[in-house]
């Protein structure tokens, strides 16, 4: 028996009436088929029938019968019917209905028949019969019926994955990008703002550059209409320079007339010789007069000067164009003060030129104006009025300039 069951194969006892023994199981209401002329003792192997081994293999199912005695009459008949099944080929018929029908069936058999005595004890036999591969019936899905309890738990699982996965979206999708929007709307608007504050500042510059411009312009304008206003007038001293005799201008080694003109001359070097008309002083004027620088580095005008404490402001021209105004509060000269210093092209550049050069003096204001043309305006309080007069400047080279035409206006 513990060799059957590690073959799995399952041994039942099956009992049997007399008329199924006789006649057969009808195939349609059981599972199991049973040959005309069965008898007790008769095993029935089917194949694949029994239960799993170890091995996972299915066993055989052994059926041996056991059929009630009966009286040798019935024995006869058992007999015979057996012989008729021999005769007659009978063989398995199945129902059509069972799910191994048309894997089961196989060639027809005809089991075999006991012993011919009448009335002697049936032989034993072992009657195989075809192997019916009839496989073990799949057990139907049970649903089980969950609890309430179980139910609640499972919709606060879902409930908790979706409010996890939300958040995981939330901090790891939206967060970053609703910073990195907001980022970069902040740097569109930061970079917009710098945009226009650097447009609004290059307006306004650009405004104030106009208006200084314009107001520029507007003063130019002014400055030049004065200038055209004042030498339009009647000039308080017009002075030709042919003589000595009309201002009483120094006369002297370095100051004197010849041809036509007051000259001013300088020899040694770093010096400047200065004229003055002697019985002159001005305190709020035009000054107007010819320069030609014969050779030599430079000329030009003082006005406000004082020969005694020798203070005066000068302004000196050279013949590259260049200019330069200066307060000298001795004679020094190493005491001198720089007001303004620059270059003009309304100069002509240049020996034997013959240049117009004018300041109208108003108080600490001063305005410089070359050929008729306005060129700068400068401030100093250190003077208030004195002499004019003209100067010969050697700075390395002696030097020698002629001078016409002078003009005062009173204002």
């Amino acid at each position: 028996m513990t060799e059957e069951k590690q073959r799995g194969n399952l041994r039942v006892t099956l009992a049997l009436s007399q008329e199924e023994a006789r006649t057969g199981t009808d195939g349609r209401k059981v599972s199991l088929f049973i040959y005309p002329g069965a008898y007790s003792g008769q095993k029935i192997h089917l194949a694949g029938r029994g239960d799993f081994t170890t091995d996972g293999t299915v066993g055989d199912l052994i059926i041996t019968l056991t059929v009630p005695s009966v009286d040798s009459f019935a024995a006869h008949l058992f007999v015979s019917n057996a012989s008729d099944a021999k005769m007659h080929s009978i063989y398995p018929t199945p129902s059509p209905h069972s799910p191994a029908y048309q894997s089961a069936m196989r060639p027809p058999y005809t089991p075999p028949v006991p012993s011919s005595q009448p009335f002697g004890p049936p032989q034993s036999y072992y009657t195989p019969v075809p192997p019916f591969r009839i496989f073990p019936q799949q057990q139907p899905f049970l649903s089980m019926e969950r609890s309430p309890l179980m139910t609640a738990a499972t919709l606060i699982l879902v409930l908790m994955l979706l409010i996890g996965g939300s958040l995981v979206l939330y901090t790891t999708v939206y967060v970053p990008h609703k910073a990195s929007s907001e980022a970069t709307a902040t740097a569109i608007a930061q970079t917009t703002q710098i945009a226009k504050a650097n447009a609004t500042a290059a307006a306004q510059q650009a405004a104030t550059a106009t208006a200084i411009d314009h107001a520029t312009a507007t003063a130019i304008a002014q400055l030049q209409n004065d200038y055209t206003t004042i030498t339009s007038s009647m000039p308080y001293l017009n002075d030709p320079l042919q003589t000595p005799y009309v201002t009483s201008w120094d006369i002297n080694s370095t100051c004197r007339f010849t041809g036509g003109a007051y000259h001013v001359t300088s020899s040694a070097q770093k010096t400047i010789a200065l004229c003055l008309a002697t019985y002159t002083r001005f305190s709020n004027f035009a000054f107007q007069i010819h320069m030609n620088i014969l050779k030599g580095d430079g000329g030009g005008i003082v006005f406000r000067a004082d020969a005694n404490p020798s203070q005066n402001y000068l302004l000196k021209i050279s013949p590259d164009g260049n200019y330069e105004f200066d307060y000298y509060p001795d004679q020094s000269g190493t005491t001198a003060q720089a007001i303004a210093s620059d270059s003009s092209t309304s100069l002509k550049a240049g020996l034997n030129q013959d240049n117009i050069i004018c300041v109208i003096a108003r108080g600490d204001t001063m305005n410089f104006y070359f050929n008729g043309q306005y060129v700068t305006t400068a401030k100093d309080g250190s003077l208030t009025s004195g002499q004019i007069g003209v100067t010969a400047d050697d700075g390395t080279n002696a030097t020698e300039v002629a001078y016409t035409q002078a003009q005062v206006w009173i204002l």
